[in-house]
């Protein structure tokens, strides 16, 4: 992830830092209006974030 750190996304997003490391280990999915935030700041799909496997999300954040 290279625009910034989990406080910083987790800031921007509204949500813990926990929260945001449970959606990117795949533990939690986040909801389709925190989706569009994560999209917005990462340019990663909201699809991705709500649908991709742990892998196609880590992809996607590297190439981000």
């Amino acid at each position: 992830m290279k625009r910034g750190t989990l406080k910083t996304i987790a800031n921007f997003c509204g949500i813990t830092q926990q929260h945001l490391s449970d959606i990117l280990g795949r533990r939690k999915k986040p909801s389709a209006r925190l989706a569009v935030v994560l999209e917005e700041y990462t340019t990663v799909s909201r699809k991705v974030w709500v649908w991709g496997s742990r892998e196609e999300l880590r992809e996607a954040l590297e190439k981000a």
